[in-house]
């Protein structure tokens, strides 16, 4: 019973950090991270925007650590 409890485990943990690492690469890959004089503040608002969406992926993330921490 228990060596299924810990297999069952270690699947949601291996599932967990394909997430992590898939949530990493499109941050890095995604978020605005140079500023141009030619942007808008229209542009600033929309990265701005795009920031509190990642911030908020990230918060979730931390919930489901902190889930698995238990």
């Amino acid at each position: 019973m228990k060596s299924n409890e810990a297999e069952e485990l270690k699947k949601k943990l291996k599932e967990f950090e394909k997430k992590i690492n898939e949530f990493r690469k499109d941050f890095l890959e995604n978020l605005p991270f140079k500023y141009n004089e030619r942007m808008t503040i229209d542009d600033v608002n929309d990265c701005y925007r795009q920031i509190m969406t990642y911030k908020g992926k990230l918060t979730d993330l931390e919930e489901e650590a902190n889930e698995y921490n238990k």
